[in-house]
């Protein structure tokens, strides 16, 4: 094999661990797979433009497994 394949072969193996070991991090977090979401309605935005703060489609969501943490609601807080 030439230098040029082992080089591709390397970085592609690199690529895909990367990838792996980050979605597997993210899975140990939150305890779901898929770790996110996208948002793609505007049924959380409160006002036309958004707001900082607000859920806006096209944000990414980490969706936490509601066993894994005490939920706590804002009439409990």
């Amino acid at each position: 094999m030439s230098n040029d394949i082992k080089t591709y072969f390397r970085e592609a193996i690199l690529a895909v661990g990367l990838v792996f070991l980050l979605l597997g991090s993210m899975w140990l977090a939150t305890g779901m797979f898929p770790p996110m979401v996208v948002v793609e309605s505007g049924s959380m935005k409160h006002t036309e433009d958004g707001s900082l703060g607000a859920i806006d489609p096209g944000d990414l969501i980490l969706v936490m497994n509601p066993d894994r943490t005490e939920i706590i609601t804002f009439v409990e807080a």
